[in-house]
């Protein structure tokens, strides 16, 4: 199962492939690969804000994005450090409401993952700098979820953020569970591949 680390109000998750029939696109971030099921579509990893450097970012079906981005090296931190810290300090954001907080066992080690509901136009949370959610021009403001999934790594920590309208994120789950299956991390400077029983 995935750990999910929930970042910023602006945060975006990462980490997807190309759109319809075609192949599905790896691609390498660093210590990090990550393969998108079909029906993501690669864009440019600056269409949304991350929280640290984005690394790629993908829009996917039900009006979801994806994107991958890498903070600073946290020495020290595991997966349950950054799962209990991410969702403290989002808990305490006016509008936000973290639904779970979790350290999951993937294949590839412990990951962070935390799930939270908030304003933002579904592909995104919304920027709320004085508390109050700001409304892009043009755009709605629809109850959106994150998930964020942080994987603690020597070179800075990873994170995979998903955002999708919170009504119909039930049916972006299973393709959230079959990116994180498909993550490969380095070890000694060798990709290593990693698959699910």
């Amino acid at each position: 199962m995935p750990r999910v680390v929930v970042m910023f109000a602006h945060l975006v998750m990462a980490s997807a492939m190309v759109c319809g029939c075609q192949p599905v696109e790896s691609r390498s971030l660093g210590e990090l690969v990550v393969t998108p099921p079909g029906g993501w579509r690669g864009v440019a990893a600056s269409t949304w804000l991350a929280p640290g450097k984005p690394l790629a970012a993908w829009a996917g079906p039900e009006g979801a994005s994806l994107v991958v981005y890498r903070s600073l090296p946290a020495p020290g931190a595991t997966a349950s450090s950054i799962a209990s810290q991410l969702a403290n300090r989002l808990d305490n954001l006016q509008g936000f409401q973290v639904i779970k907080s979790q350290v999951l066992d993937l294949a590839v080690g412990e990951a962070a993952r935390v799930d939270l509901v908030a304003p933002g136009t579904g592909d995104a949370l919304s920027p709320s700098g004085s508390g109050t959610p700001y409304t892009p021009p043009g755009r709605t403001l629809v109850p959106t979820r994150q998930v964020t999934v942080a994987f603690v790594r020597p070179d800075g920590v990873y994170f995979l953020a998903w955002h999708a309208p919170d009504a119909v994120f039930s049916r972006i789950e299973p393709d959230l569970q079959a990116t994180l299956t498909t993550v490969q991390l380095a070890a000694d400077g060798q990709p290593r591949r990693y698959t699910r029983d």
